[in-house]
């Protein structure tokens, strides 16, 4: 049997089937220098950007590598993975995410991990939650045009645990371990609102209550200052994310009540919008696209919050 993680030359690879008589024969993505996957949810909302993974150890460089097709092409994932940003007006791969191994597609998923985005408006930059098994891994946001990344999480959870520790005390801030986020939305390219939890899971026979807060932050590009806190409010332990509304009602009527606050200017601006958004929404594979649309239905609400 041909290895081919060994032979990585494309046409001695193509010589050799035919010598041994094969009536089709597969070239491994190995074999093709630099091949990478989007994750159809992740694209920005001008559809000029998206998340990409690939195998780390294929051939040939990184600004040459090209979108693998839709078949014929498949990555074996106990290589190291790694993910990228990727300019879809160019095909090319802008810059690598760091602290980022997730997979997803027709290989499987990475177990115990999850990977969730939230653009600015104007696509100027994307904010990169890596999940864990418990908490967070890493929460980097990431600049176009060039792929900049400024790494948040250590900025978050220090902003945090000071919260916590001025609300509940040092004692109970203590108890409690890594820090989950969610509900993630730009309300301006720089300024973000998300729900941050200081999470109550210990191990599997100790839980206490989780310490959730929701931020308002300022994003800075250098990484010593990168998170500054702007607004913040205590959640309720267990606050619900919604009501019994389903997901195409909540998303119209978030829509509704964000238009009726704009000026008639930037009500047409959010018409393109939304009209661009609902057309990328049917490129996002279908078991993503309830969570895409959570995903807008949160950025109507915090651009409408009231601080």
């Amino acid at each position: 049997m041909l290895n081919s993680r060994v032979i990585r030359d494309k046409p001695l690879l193509f010589t050799l089937c035919l010598l041994v008589g094969l009536v089709r024969c597969t070239i491994p993505a190995s074999a093709e220098a630099g091949h990478f996957k989007r994750f159809s949810e992740t694209i920005s909302p001008d559809g000029k950007y998206v998340l990409a993974w690939g195998e780390k150890s294929q051939e040939g460089k990184l600004s040459q590598w090209t979108e693998a097709g839709k078949e014929g092409v498949k990555f074996d994932v106990e290589n190291p993975i790694e993910n990228y940003l990727v300019n879809l007006q160019t095909g090319r791969i802008v810059s690598v995410i760091p602290e980022l191994d997730y997979f997803s597609g027709e290989e499987g998923g990475k177990n115990h991990a999850d990977l969730h985005v939230a653009w600015a408006p104007d696509s100027s930059g994307v904010l990169v939650i890596y999940d864990g098994r418990y908490d967070n891994d890493s929460v980097s946001w990431v600049r176009t045009p060039g792929g900049a990344v400024t790494k948040l999480r250590r900025g978050i959870d220090t902003i945090l645990r000071r919260l916590a520790r001025a609300k509940y005390g040092k004692q109970e801030e203590s108890k409690r371990g890594g820090v989950v986020i969610r509900g993630v939305a730009f309300v301006e390219p720089n300024v973000v609102s998300l729900d941050a939890v200081l999470s109550g899971f210990l191990s599997k026979f100790e839980q206490v209550d989780d310490l959730p807060f929701r931020l308002k932050l300022k994003l800075h590009a250098k990484e010593a200052q990168a998170v500054e806190l702007l607004a913040s409010r205590a959640l309720p332990q267990g606050e619900s994310d919604g009501g019994s509304e389903s997901l195409e009602d909540s998303l119209n009527t978030g829509y509704r009540k964000y238009r009726a606050t704009l000026s008639p200017a930037a009500k047409e601006v959010l018409k393109q919008q939304q009209l661009q958004w609902l057309k990328q929404r049917e490129a996002v594979q279908e078991y993503h696209r309830d969570d895409f649309t959570r995903q807008r239905i949160g950025e109507f609400e915090a651009r409408m919050e009231k601080w």
